[in-house]
């Protein structure tokens, strides 16, 4: 079990006349299913097929193929958009493996991500990807699978051949697959977007491996637009004949809350009722802290134990791994009893663990006969270590007779394969002609092979070959290169080599100066047969030789090159004709998670004007005549205090790095551990003005976000949710807009507790989440004019309408609030309530100057006070707003305090004059405020006292 991401494996490839037959999936007839979305209500038809495999003990594991998920018209579209975007891990398709890639057909697939944690990646691709998830994947996966599922990544993913491997394979159809479940995964759909544009008998395959052996191992065949899904139980894998394989890939999370805190909850459940998967799954999760748990070795044991008494081979595999590792006096044979157990199931790597225990004779008895048996099953089924294991053995004797051809024949194999050391090996033999005709040139073609995997062995004696050009010309500056290599892999012949290559008075070639040692045929054969055999004490010795063993390797690797038999490089390694190390097994797998929220990043702006988009309209004015909001980097300081003066808004970036990139997938789950299931309203915003209120925990909210549209569009605004502790390091004020102190920022940001303003209108502390989906809208309204607001928006895209605080409430069409809060019930996003507006008597001036804006991820919008605001949802959006008032805006706010005093009707004093309602207003304030004006209302800045009295004693004139 590897990557999560890459459920159906790696490609690999075996050498010719294996001889083994791969069947098909048997799936049963096609049949009709309407598949109903329980979230959405939207509704699927279509025709499936299934299959099922028992699993350990009880119970089967199921798969579905739909064929004609999607047209060919529309594999072949996605396959060109992919095209057309950057993937990781690409390798090109007319070269070679790279020097620091396996020389073996076995390659890595490269990606395109489509969505990661829930989010679509590549506004290009979201056209065409979205309606496939929102309108047949996911109600046919909720339908068969789980409710409550969502897609929590999705990539388009390529399977590569490199042409070495060509030439090596051909194309016949018993190549074994790396087959391996996606243990972090509910389940997983793969949609096949060009297999049957392959030539006949070439196509690549997606196999699936229902037992622990490679020879169960079935083909799914799949032509473009076919759609095959299954869950976490069922290893998969691909092998490929044709050069390069397209499939688009999703996997998918029980819940929404599963999806955003990166949690594999339904393991739990699954393992308490008995099922040897969940049971392996969640052993492998407890073992090494995957899926946001804690290690914990002793519940991993119990788990893997429960799998393995119900004859999970693979959790007998894993449980023999952690009691050879647990160093209790019978853990080894315990560890023996379990990988025999899975070795008589055909589990590969159990039969290989099995094999080196009975030679060495750890937890049993030393059996080397029953040893080389094992060994020869695992190879058989391409285990890579025991075919270097089985070389090892057959060349030396072990558990039999020598037999050298055998051991060669192997060696071969493993070369295929990729095994670097076998490679080298083998080049070593045609180079030196030992148990097969000397072949100069492709024993440099294994080297070089081995050399490109980085075998520092291989690259110093390919160095030597091109050096004294024993496989053609001489190529000094290739050997050069290779020689290179070696000595900056800190191998001591290569830092030789290097200098003697390198030393004007040396040749390489002529080699004057050497000791030569002359020796017949029988005494060469014995000098090759003390240095094979020291070389295989070494790899198969439990521990390390005495260094008298380097020294006697070191003397007869001289005795080597003196008697020019072979080419004297590599001190110390003897390049016997066959060798190998007997590794252990790293256990577990690498695992890659993420998590995030399910709200997905913007489309392309192309899509604004296309049907189902508000359009879009400004108060008053022809788009021409609006102005664009400015855009300023956080570290822009004197930039930034200079619009706060001249009250202007804009937009900042990296002004909230804690809610920026990788740092989203830190908040993410720690916001749906601590308030997912807090329960939140919110609004369905319907046609004109028809609204629906509701009612629901968080987590739901945000899954229920992703069937917003125009006419049904959600939003939700709360600053319970943000009040948990856990959250309080995300929500530091955004760097641009912490109060600026006697012209020094505030290192906090959150200003002085000395407020002079009442604490009815002074800028509050908290925070407040904003959750909406694709096409929801706030109201057009004002926040009370003594503070600014500040708008991080951690995902998704917002489009904004702004206007100055000079637009009066009648302008707008608003009803006004305490301390010039207003909300209005027009719609700048909307051209019928331009009219309205205008009828209103909405002043040319004011109307003039609307702003526009645009809001990306990780960008921080400021409104200064007193400034109207309006925003329209792009696609599904996350944001956390707040509110501040540095000093440089005193004034501003100060004499938008004083124009609201001069405008109020004091409701408390009926029959009142306009003046006398004035004056009411106004003392009911300077009261409150004079005693604290008096004191000063910034430490040490006296100018704005008096700037702050005069406005306040002079309410009706601001200047």
């Amino acid at each position: 079990m590897c990557d999560p991401m890459v459920s159906v494996g790696q490609v690999q490839h075996l050498p010719q006349g294996s001889g083994r037959e791969r069947r098909e999936v048997e799936f049963s007839e096609p049949r009709e299913v309407c598949a109903e979305d329980p979230v959405t209500f939207i509704c699927w038809t279509g025709r499936e097929q299934t299959a099922q495999f028992p699993k350990p003990r009880a119970g089967v594991r199921r798969a579905y193929l739909v064929r004609g998920f999607l047209s060919h018209q529309e594999s072949q579209a996605i396959l060109d958009l992919s095209s057309t975007v950057s993937s990781r891990g690409v390798v090109d398709d007319r070269m070679p493996a790279t020097a620091s890639s396996s020389s073996s057909s076995m390659s890595s697939p490269s990606f395109v991500d489509i969505m990661q944690s829930g989010q679509y990646m590549e506004p290009s691709l979201v056209s065409v990807i979205r309606p496939l998830v929102d309108n047949r994947l996911l109600p046919y996966i909720r339908h068969r699978f789980c409710p409550g599922a969502v897609v929590c990544s999705a990539v388009v993913r390529r399977n590569y051949l490199a042409p070495s491997s060509r030439e090596m394979h051909d194309g016949s159809p018993d190549i074994p697959a790396e087959c391996e479940v996606s243990h972090l995964h509910y389940c997983s759909a793969v949609i096949a977007l060009n297999a049957d544009t392959c030539p006949q008998g070439e196509a690549s395959s997606l196999v699936v491996q229902t037992s622990a052996s490679v020879e169960s191992q079935s083909v799914v065949p799949l032509t473009a637009g076919d759609l095959f899904v299954h869950q976490f139980d069922l290893p998969t894998g691909i092998c490929a004949h044709a050069s390069v394989r397209y499939d688009l890939v999703f996997h998918f999370k029980d819940s929404i809350l599963a999806s955003l805190t990166n949690i594999t909850p339904w393991y739990d459940q699954l393992a308490a009722e008995g099922d040897a998967d969940a049971q392996l799954n969640l052993a492998m999760h407890l073992e090494q802290g995957l899926a946001n748990r804690v290690a914990d070795p002793a519940a991993s044991a119990k788990w893997y134990r429960a799998a393995a008494e119900q004859g999970h081979a693979e959790a007998q595999h894993r449980l023999g791994m952690l009691c050879c590792s647990n160093g209790a006096s019978d853990a080894a044979s315990e560890a023996v009893r379990w990988w025999h157990k899975a070795a008589l199931q055909g589990h590969r790597r159990a039969q290989c663990r099995l094999a080196e225990m009975l030679m060495r004779g750890r937890g049993t008895e030393r059996n080397e006969p029953e040893a080389l048996k094992w060994m020869q099953k695992s190879a058989e089924q391409l285990d890579s270590e025991a075919i270097h294991m089985l070389v090892v053995a057959l060349a030396t004797g072990r558990g039999g007779a020598p037999d050298l051809q055998a051991a060669l024949r192997w060696c071969r194999r493993g070369a295929e394969l990729g095994i670097s050391e076998l490679q080298h090996r083998l080049g070593v033999h045609l180079l030196t002609g030992t148990g097969c005709p000397a072949d100069t040139v492709l024993a440099a073609h294994w080297l070089r092979r081995a050399a490109k995997a980085g075998h520092t062995g291989a690259q110093c004696n390919l160095g030597v070959l091109l050096a004294r050009g024993l496989a053609g010309p001489r190529d000094l500056t290739e050997a050069e290169s290779w020689f290179q290599l070696a000595a900056d892999a800190g191998d001591p012949a290569g830092q030789s080599n290097l200098r003697l290559l390198q030393d004007p008075g040396s040749d390489v070639q002529a080699d004057e100066d050497s000791v030569r040692v002359e020796m017949d045929s029988s005494q060469r054969e014995t000098l090759a047969a003390l240095m094979s055999q020291l070389q295989d004490m070494r790899e198969v010795a439990e521990h390390p030789l005495p260094e008298t063993a380097d020294e006697l390797a070191a003397i007869l690797d001289e005795l080597s090159s003196a008697a020019g038999d072979r080419v004297p490089v590599q001190s110390g390694l003897g390049i016997p004709p066959v060798a190998c190390v007997v590794h252990t097994e790293a256990r577990g797998g690498s695992s890659t998670v993420s998590s995030a929220a399910d709200l997905h990043p913007s489309t392309s702006e192309a899509t604004q004007s296309g049907a189902g988009r508000p359009q879009v309209a400004q108060l008053g004015q022809e788009r021409r005549q609006r102005r664009s909001v400015p855009r300023v980097s956080a570290e822009q300081t004197q930039k930034i205090l200079q619009l706060l003066e001249d009250g202007q808004p804009f937009l900042a970036s990296a002004a909230m790095p804690q809610l920026i990139g990788n740092r989203v997938l830190d908040f993410m789950p720690k916001l749906m551990a601590a308030s997912g299931r807090d329960q939140v309203t919110y609004e369905v915003q319907g046609i004109e003005s028809d609204l629906q209120t509701l009612n629901a925990p968080l987590a739901t909210y945000i899954q229920e976000t992703g069937q917003s549209c125009e006419g049904s569009a959600y939003l939700m605004a709360s600053s319970e949710v943000l009040r948990k502790p856990v959250l309080s390091a995300f929500l530091a004020t955004p760097s641009c807009c912490r109060p600026y102190y006697g012209g020094k920022q505030s290192e906090t940001g959150e200003g002085s507790q000395d407020w002079s303003l009442p604490v009815s209108i002074r800028p509050s502390g908290d925070r407040c989440l904003m959750v909406g989906g694709q096409g929801a809208k706030t109201q057009l309204r004002r926040d009370p004019v003594v503070s600014a607001s500040w708008n991080m928006l951690v995902l998704g895209r917002a489009r904004w309408r702004l206007f100055p605080a000079d637009a009066t409430p009648p302008d707008i069409c608003a009803d006004s609030d305490g301390w010039g809060s207003a909300v209005s019930s027009a719609d700048c996003f909307a051209k019928d309530d331009l009219k309205v507006a205008q009828r209103s008597g909405a002043s040319g001036a004011s109307s003039a100057k609307a702003w526009e804006a645009v809001q990306e991820m990780g960008e921080v919008l400021v409104i200064p006070p007193g400034w109207w605001h309006q925003s329209m949802f792009e696609d599904r959006c996350l944001a956390v707003l707040g509110q501040f008032l540095d000093d440089c805006q005193l004034p501003l706010a100060s004499a938008e305090v004083s124009l609201w005093l001069s405008s109020t009707v004091n409701d408390e004093c009926p029959g009142q004059t306009p003046k006398q309602d004035e004056d009411a207003s106004h003392s009911a304030v300077l009261e409150r405020l004079a005693e604290k004006v008096r004191q000063g209302l910034i430490p040490g800045r006296p100018e704005l006292c008096c700037g702050l009295r005069s406005a306040w004693s002079q309410p009706s004139d601001p200047s």
